[in-house]
């Protein structure tokens, strides 16, 4: 119990349980809030209201914890705002920058927050030789936080960004997602008060994070990457698209990028959560941005990621010329020599969309083709893509045990680029054919194998 063998009168006991209406934590708060105005004394293991003390209950949990925050100083009701602006765990380095205050101010005020049981030590802590702290419940930051002017509110998000960068290090990676928020809160926070100057740099910052954060999500989730991606596009000032952020000295993992960078990782985004026809709008928007003839081999890409989302958008739009010509187009910008990933990724596209609008023969050839030019070019990736249309060519108007040749050929070389997705296409059409064939123990293998590694 908060506090061991309680007596209060009769009519207080009455008003706390009425008002605390069952919930533990406003008669939690009640109880550290008669500590904090040493309304209680205590004899031993009892504690008994003070003679003459008159209890006033606040109304919610929210309104008392304000009353409590309004009994500190000055100083050390600033200090518990900064920490909450920080995160529900903070370290004290972080509160030295946003309140410019001293170590031996810090830690002094640090230690009477925990004795008010606002804040309390964390355990283990993430920074070595460095004690953390933690809210002692979220509700006491949120409403320290809420506390808070606007203005201030900008300014300490930035501070915070600032120190996490320098302290982070070459680990400035990992605190991608924290690096966002503090900066996407801050540009929000400038915009509201209008605070235009604040405005223009925020806007850089807060994007190239967003896409920073986008870039580690993408491999492990790809609707988080999506979202990031899609932020980023709103924070991008207006004007030349082709205009590059350079990088950051001090933070060489956030790479220059421009706009035409950025669509092209949210369209892959958008495609890979499942957005296809925004995936496609994405794209387009890139080929009518770039300059054929000044960037070529960007123009390229632009054209075979558009042929490729078209052609995942096949059951829904089916197969055109246009997809067809979209993927030609990328062949032709991509130079015939030397040989490279791209140029085999764009001729397999060719042959994609040839295939899906039933044109085997041309899809033959250019499959082919692409093979020659993935292994010429070392890029295994490009290669399974090669075999798995080959092997679809053979299933349906061929031989059915080069087909299964092909994908076997096809899935080994996709576990040995680590294209976990190319893998698991291979087996799908493994097991497909295996079935179609009647070989129903090979075919369950097959698909046993794509579920675990689907899992």
């Amino acid at each position: 119990m908060l506090l061991d063998h309680a007596v209060l009168p009769a009519e207080t006991q009455a008003a706390l349980l009425e008002r605390a209406g069952g919930n533990p934590l406003y008669a939690e708060q009640v109880c550290r809030m008669l500590t904090d105005r040493g309304m209680l004394t205590r004899d031993h293991r009892t504690a008994r209201l003070a003679p003459g003390a008159e209890v006033v209950f606040p109304e919610s949990i929210q309104a008392l914890i304000t009353a409590r925050l309004d009994a500190l100083s000055p100083e050390q009701k600033t200090l518990l705002q900064d920490a909450a602006v920080v995160g529900k765990v903070f370290r004290p380095g972080a509160l030295a920058v946003t309140g410019h205050r001293d170590a031996a101010t810090i830690q002094d005020g640090l230690r009477y927050l925990a004795r008010r049981e606002c804040i309390r030590p964390v355990s283990y802590s993430s920074a070595k030789g460095e004690t953390e702290y933690a809210f002692w419940h979220v509700l006491t930051r949120d409403v320290a936080y809420a506390q808070l002017p606007w203005a201030a509110r900008m300014r300490e998000h930035r501070a915070a960004a600032s120190w996490i960068e320098r302290t982070a290090g070459e680990r400035v990676a990992d605190h991608a997602e924290v690096l966002t928020h503090h900066y996407a809160t801050a540009l929000a926070l400038a915009r509201a008060t209008r605070a235009m100057e604040e405005m223009i740099g925020l806007e850089e910052l807060a994007a190239r994070f967003l896409v920073f954060a986008g870039d580690r999500a993408m491999g492990l989730d790809a609707a988080r990457a999506d979202t990031y991606y899609q932020r980023a596009l709103e924070h991008w000032p207006s004007g030349d698209p082709a205009r590059a952020w350079e990088p950051i000295p001090e933070l060489s993992a956030v790479a220059a990028v421009d706009r035409v960078d950025l669509l092209l990782r949210a369209a892959e985004a958008a495609n890979q959560s499942g957005d296809l026809r925004r995936a496609v709008r994405l794209t387009r928007e890139v080929v009518s941005a770039v300059d054929t003839d000044a960037e070529p081999m960007r123009a390229a890409l632009a054209y075979e990621r558009l042929g490729q989302y078209r052609l995942d958008t096949f059951a829904i739009d089916r197969a055109s010329e246009e997809t067809v010509e979209t993927c030609r187009r990328a062949v032709e910008l991509v130079p015939a020599k030397p040989a490279t990933p791209l140029r085999a990724r764009a001729i397999v596209g060719l042959a994609d969309a040839l295939l899906a609008a039933g044109r085997p023969d041309e899809a033959r050839r250019w499959g082919e083709e692409a093979l020659t030019v993935a292994r010429m070019a070392h890029s295994g990736e490009d290669e399974a893509r090669a075999l798995i249309l080959l092997a679809l060519l053979e299933r349906g108007h061929g031989d059915p045990d080069t087909a299964r040749a092909l994908l076997g050929d096809a899935r080994a070389r996709a576990a040995t680029a680590g294209n976990r997705s190319l893998e698991l296409r291979a087996l799908q059409w493994l097991g497909d054919r295996e079935f179609n064939a009647g070989n129903l123990p090979e075919a369950c293998t097959a698909l046993d194998n794509g579920t675990r590694l689907a899992e």
